[in-house]
């Protein structure tokens, strides 16, 4: 009987007891179907080894502590390396996440106060540009605050913007060497919006790593790996690759339409084609993720690695093993609506709830979701309220080009998606393994023993 694709892989990580230092199971022992799981493993082979439109990817879920689905197929880069659960993969925007949580250990030792002016440690800007567009400057209304970067409120845009444009040529240039510099330069800026007064995602998490700098007296790569990385086992997670691993370091990947001619037909539908745009000193630490381009990575890291600090948001800030990284307290503000101070008197966020404009579905999805303190996602089941206090959620996720990782405290879930390209084929479904891993929990009696609601409804329909 010929083997399935799947087959020897499957096996190889049944032997392994442990992955991301948990303990790994079948779907079945943890209450789970197989049946979505065996499909995302077929998904995953078509696209990867079919049609060409996935470089390579890593998936890997937890279930209450344990592994019950690990994949990783493709090749990570152009000198051939597999794409494994090891990758290191760029985080790009799923840095933030990592940078806030590091902060936090700082707001748990009583270092910072989320009420503290930013001014107390930075020279931050005192004046904001009169009217959008205009050139006159007046002094900020309101001092903005730690609370005010974490949220998205404190009057900064991203390096698109024109007003940053000198930043962003003394960046391509490499002549801003530091975070120091690049804060420095930011400053020079009056800022573009009264604080509080717009949610806008911006380059406010750069200032917070700053911040942290500041703070901590060390260099911001060397804090985040102190206070969160290696407490945590997160070894495979720097600013700046080490040699020793680059070799294992995953590529960034355009996988376009093949075209091929009549004489050289394309193997494959899709072709992968490295993808490069300008990069910034890598003195420069982005908490953030990267200001110039998809280039700028932000962190690197695995998707092992990324598990670990999933699963201690599960466990209430805490390591599998007992370590206290975060108190649960804290850990609790990361599943509430941040923004509600910032709401206006009907209840909505300018800036998040009109985001989508005056279309009805846009409308109705940013009305379900909010933002973290953690810089993620927030997925909740009520909609905006004049009245009371912050919404609560029990989902968590952020996307960052490729990475991309799902906390569910309620299913006490965690998925984890590294697929490191970009594709022209909108069908693809192998690069994000979050709505097999739902329907896996929600079709065996570990779902139907925690009656989940079927009214989540914002990741498409599964193949």
């Amino acid at each position: 009987m010929k083997k399935r694709p799947a087959d020897t892989e499957i096996a190889a990580r049944k032997k392994r007891k442990l992955i991301a230092g948990y303990q790994v199971c079948t779907p079945e022992q943890a209450g789970l179907s197989s049946e979505p799981l065996d499909r995302l493993r077929q998904t995953v082979h078509e696209e990867v080894h079919e049609l060409g439109s996935l470089s390579g990817v890593a998936h890997l879920i937890l279930v209450d502590g344990k592994c019950v689905f690990a994949q990783a197929d493709g090749l990570a880069n152009e000198s051939g390396a597999k794409f494994e659960l090891q990758t290191l993969c760029a985080l790009h925007s799923c840095s933030k996440p990592l940078t806030v949580a590091a902060f936090l250990t700082l707001l748990d030792a009583g270092k910072v106060r989320l009420t503290d002016p930013i001014d107390k440690y930075l020279p931050y800007p005192e004046r904001v540009l009169a009217r959008t567009g205009g050139t006159q400057t007046r002094k900020v209304r309101v001092r903005p605050t730690l609370q005010h970067l974490l949220t998205m409120q404190a009057g900064l845009r991203h390096s698109d913007d024109d007003a940053y444009s000198s930043i962003v040529s003394e960046l391509k240039k490499q002549r801003i060497k530091d975070l120091t510099s690049f804060c420095d330069a930011l400053f020079k800026i009056p800022l573009l919006s009264e604080p509080g007064n717009l949610h806008y995602y911006s380059l406010a998490i750069d200032v917070l790593g700053r911040v942290c700098e500041v703070v901590s007296g060390r260099p911001l790569d060397v804090f985040v790996t102190e206070s969160l990385l290696r407490p945590l086992g997160m070894l495979d997670t720097h600013f700046i690759v080490p040699s020793s691993k680059l070799r294992r370091t995953a590529e960034l990947y355009d996988c376009r339409r093949s075209v091929g001619s009549r004489s050289k037909p394309s193997k494959k539908p899709y072709c992968a084609h490295p993808w490069h745009g300008p990069q910034m000193h890598p003195g420069v630490f982005s908490g953030g993720g990267g200001i110039l381009s998809y280039s700028d990575a932000g962190m690197y890291g695995t998707a092992e690695d990324y598990a670990r600090f999933c699963q201690m948001l599960i466990n209430g800030g805490c390591t599998s093993n007992g370590r206290r990284i975060l108190r649960k307290s804290t850990v609790q503000l990361l599943f509430r609506d941040c923004l509600t101070p910032f709401a206006s008197s009907n209840g909505r966020v300018r800036g998040w709830d009109d985001y989508g404009g005056s279309d009805p579905s846009e409308k109705h999805y940013w009305e379900h979701h909010a933002w973290s303190l953690l810089n993620a996602t927030l997925d909740l089941e009520e909609r905006p309220r004049i009245l009371g206090p912050p919404r609560k959620g029990h989902t968590l996720w952020m996307y960052g080009m490729g990475a991309y990782w799902f906390v569910d405290a309620r299913r006490k879930l965690v998925a984890i998606s590294f697929a490191q390209c970009f594709s022209s084929r909108s069908k693809d479904c192998g690069s994000d393994c979050v709505p097999f891993a739902k329907e896996a929990f929600d079709k065996g009696p570990a779902g139907k023993k925690l009656k989940v609601k079927k009214a989540e409804k914002y990741y498409g329909k599964l193949p």
